[in-house]
C-alpha cells in the first residue's frame, strides 16, 4: 500500500521519523538527539534509513499491508423465558444486545488504517492512503421490545 500521508509529510518536513534520522546524521536538529560520528556503524545505518525516507521516491513509501482484523462482535440476550414469571401480559419478548465494530487490527502497515482508499471505493486508486480518516471503533447498545 502506498502511504502517501507519510510521503507528504516527508516532502514538507513534517515526518517525525525522517526528522529524527536527519538529526542522527547531522542534517538537522531534533530535541534530545545528537548526531552519530561519521563512519560509525550507527551513522551508516541511520544514513541508509534516512535515504529510504526521501519523499521524491514514491517507492520508499510502499508498505506491506497484510492484516488481520476483528471487524464485528455482537452479543444479545432474550428475556422471553423470564417475562411470564413476572405476571406480565403486554410484553412478549425483550432482547438486549451489545455490538462493537473495528475492535482490533494487526498489521505491519504504519498508516492510519490498512483498509483505506483516498478516493473511496474507486478501484483505480485502491491501496493509496492520502490524508484519509481511519474507520472508527463503534460500540452500540440496543434493545428490542416485542408487544
Amino acid at each position: 500500500m502506498l502511504n502517501s500521508t507519510e510521503l507528504f509529510g516527508a516532502r514538507f518536513g513534517n515526518s517525525t521519523r525522517r526528522n529524527k534520522l536527519a538529526a542522527q546524521i547531522g542534517r538537522g536538529t531534533y530535541e534530545g538527539i545528537t548526531a552519530f560520528a561519521v563512519g560509525t556503524p550507527e551513522y551508516t545505518a541511520a544514513a541508509n534509513a534516512y535515504a529510504k525516507t526521501d519523499g521524491n521516491y514514491n517507492a520508499n513509501y510502499i508498505e506491506d499491508a497484510k492484516f488481520i482484523k476483528l471487524r464485528e462482535v455482537s452479543i444479545s440476550y432474550s428475556f422471553k423465558d423470564i417475562l411470564p414469571s413476572l405476571n406480565q401480559t403486554y410484553v412478549k419478548d425483550l432482547i438486549i444486545g451489545l455490538s462493537g465494530r473495528n475492535l482490533w487490527t494487526s498489521t505491519p502497515y504504519t498508516g492510519a488504517d490498512v483498509e483505506l482508499n483516498s478516493n473511496g471505493g474507486r478501484s483505480l486508486t485502491r491501496g493509496w492512503d492520502f490524508l484519509t480518516l481511519m474507520n472508527p471503533k463503534v460500540y452500540t447498545f440496543w434493545m428490542r421490545l416485542a408487544l
